[in-house]
């Protein structure tokens, strides 16, 4: 995993950052394939070295199937911490043992 400067930590083979390495990130690699310099990780620079060329196409090979943070950390996300439901049942606990008469 490694820290992209335009967004988000991305795995590598995970040139469009949607936390999956797949036949999007192919599509990626190949319209970026044989820039020659200042490539970004979005244009299929795998390797960091500067240009899209096969060696890029090795990584994405590599990883091919890979779930990375960016994934894990938006599904860790949506899942609620346990001390809101405790709250929740707190709250939902008063207000139910509150004298109803007065």
């Amino acid at each position: 995993v490694s820290h992209n400067p335009d967004g988000p930590l991305i795995g590598p083979g995970d040139f469009n950052g949607d936390g999956t390495v797949d036949s999007a990130d192919l599509a990626a690699w190949s319209e970026g394939f044989s820039t020659p310099t200042n490539a970004t990780t979005a244009a299929g620079d795998g390797d960091r070295d500067g240009d899209v060329d096969g060696a890029d196409f090795l990584v994405w090979q590599r990883n091919l199937g890979a779930t990375t943070i960016a994934s894990s950390a938006a599904a860790a996300a949506a899942v609620p911490e346990p001390g809101a439901a405790v709250l929740m049942l707190a709250a939902v606990g008063l207000a139910w043992h509150r004298p109803w008469g007065r």
